[in-house]
């Protein structure tokens, strides 16, 4: 009697403990799947644009960048971790040698094009994305007397990390890296300095989500 007792209370001891574990990994799973499909829908990023120009181009040999700005603008693909978006960014560039680059003092460069991307949430708070795209650059140079503007087409390649304060509002932080082809007729020996300029970008901002 005593034993039938004991396997009694031992049987519904096992089936308390593999119900709560059943009931855990239900939550858990779901919890997984709220990250996973999120509840919002698209993202605004602005904030402060630094690019650091490197290689031997002449971006780097003789211009020097200051910050500037950015925007941008990412939406899921239907309930999917894929996105689909828009950016702008503009910095300003001084001239340090114009025996490289011809007699003028400044530039303001202006960025824009569609981006596609990719979204992975790690937690309610924690988010990265990774987004590429091709887009337009305006190359604004300024002399005393003069104005003439240079174009190219962009490639950029932007991995992000933001953390939210709640669920609407958060911070970003993100490096990226950007090439400029430069739409611009040079003699053959300097094709390498000017046909192109890669850039090293680091930005910080606000993200808001919707």
């Amino acid at each position: 009697m005593n034993l039938n007792i004991k396997q009694l209370i031992f049987a519904i001891g096992i089936g308390f403990i593999t119900n709560t574990y059943a009931q855990e990994e239900k939550k858990t799973t779901e919890q997984v799947n709220d990250i996973t499909q999120d509840d919002h829908y698209a993202m605004f990023k602005i904030g402060y644009y630094n690019p650091i120009a490197v290689g031997d181009n002449f971006a780097n040999e003789a211009l020097e960048q200051t910050g500037g700005v950015e925007f941008s603008f990412l939406a899921n693909v239907f309930e999917t971790p894929f996105l689909i978006g828009f950016q702008y960014n503009y910095f300003h560039s001084n001239v340090t040698n114009q025996e490289l680059v011809g007699t003028y003092d400044d530039s303001e460069i202006h960025s824009f094009g569609p981006l596609l991307g990719y979204q992975l949430l790690f937690t309610e708070t924690w988010r990265v994305t990774i987004a590429s795209g091709v887009g337009i650059t305006h190359y604004k140079n300024r002399a005393s007397n003069e104005h003439f503007t240079d174009t190219a087409t962009t490639l950029w390649v932007i991995p992000t990390v933001s953390y939210h304060f709640n669920k609407t509002l958060g911070v970003y932080f993100s490096g990226s890296y950007r090439r400029d082809f430069m739409n611009i007729h040079t003699p053959d020996g300097l094709d390498s300095f000017f046909k192109s300029a890669n850039y090293v970008s680091f930005s910080l901002g606000l993200q808001i989500l919707i």
